[in-house]
């Protein structure tokens, strides 16, 4: 096997500071959501809805989106490059694992941005 093609240590590297640095992001980001939902644990829809309507807790909101997406991404990724034999398959598996996080933060970031400038369905 040619070792040489699996990645650029350029690459590995920078992919490996990026999940460490998501990864210290979302420590603090994590810990303020699980507080804040406890807290609001068994509140009604309305104050919920009125939580994420907040411009500070909408904007915490999406940054933890962000981070959580692109961490699980670099991560799964390293995952398929692993166990997944080079070829089609793998490429097609890491297209769609991508595809599939970018169309789920996507959904995620606009139901947060939907809550923040025009509330929720009623």
């Amino acid at each position: 096997m040619d070792y040489t093609k699996i990645a650029s240590r350029r690459r590995g590297a920078g992919d490996f500071m990026l999940q460490r640095t998501t990864a210290l992001a979302l420590v603090p980001l994590t810990l303020w959501f699980i507080v804040a939902m406890l807290n609001r644990a068994g509140s009604p829809y309305g104050e919920m809805v009125g939580f994420v309507a907040t411009p500070w807790h909408a904007t915490l909101l999406a940054l933890l989106v962000v981070a959580g997406f692109y961490h699980a991404v670099l991560g799964l990724e390293t995952v398929l490059e692993d166990y997944v034999p080079e070829g089609w398959r793998r490429r097609l598996a890491v297209w769609l694992m991508k595809a599939g996080a970018v169309l789920l933060g996507v959904l995620a970031l606009a139901s947060i941005i939907k809550i923040l400038f025009w509330g929720a369905l009623a």
